[in-house]
């Protein structure tokens, strides 16, 4: 709901790690449908729900088509990324470790996009018509800011980062060769 600046006075009240106790507890498992937004509003007593955006979208022209951001920790699906190889205006935002594994898993080279944190992230998040990304913070950067066009690779029997109960038409799903939706 907001954001202070940390007063090393006043003791943190809250655990974000106890989002993990809803894997652990059959009926909040159920509750939540593994989506992690939901574990943590859970957790931290809020009501669960996406309803609109939770993050500030970031003015920033659009400078791009297609930001492609894929992380190593959960793959499924080249072809998506494969389906960008003619496109015009596609970037690559991630680590040297994760763009050297994207150009070897696709054969892609694309201009890549440097960052330093979140921030810079977000800013180039929102200067893209298309987000295509794997389950990592960008993707939830994406989601909270509701970016308007995301596409996202959902990892193979981890679907943490799917299973709204509200209708997210600004996501399109892909796992392996299938849109999800």
């Amino acid at each position: 709901k907001k954001v202070e600046k940390y007063d090393a006075n006043s003791p943190i009240d809250c655990d974000l790690n106890r989002f993990r106790e809803a894997f652990m507890d059959k009926d909040k498992l159920m509750e939540t449908g593994t989506n992690l937004l939901y574990a943590h509003q859970l957790m931290l007593g809020l009501p669960m729900g996406a309803t609109k955006p939770w993050l500030e979208w970031i003015d920033v022209p659009v400078k791009r088509k297609v930001l492609i951001s894929r992380s190593t920790r959960y793959p499924s699906s080249d072809e998506i990324y494969l389906l960008q190889r003619n496109a015009k205006s596609v970037n690559f935002m991630g680590t040297d470790l994760e763009e050297k594994c994207f150009r070897d898993c696709t054969r892609m080279e694309l201009p890549r996009i440097s960052i330093t944190n979140a921030l810079d992230a977000a800013k180039a998040i929102c200067s893209s018509e298309k987000f295509i990304v794997n389950g990592t913070l960008f993707y939830w950067i994406a989601v909270g800011m509701g970016h308007p066009d995301i596409v996202h690779e959902l990892g193979v029997d981890i679907p943490t980062t799917h299973f709204f109960k509200e209708n997210m038409p600004n996501i399109k799903y892909v796992q392996g060769a299938r849109f999800l939706k």
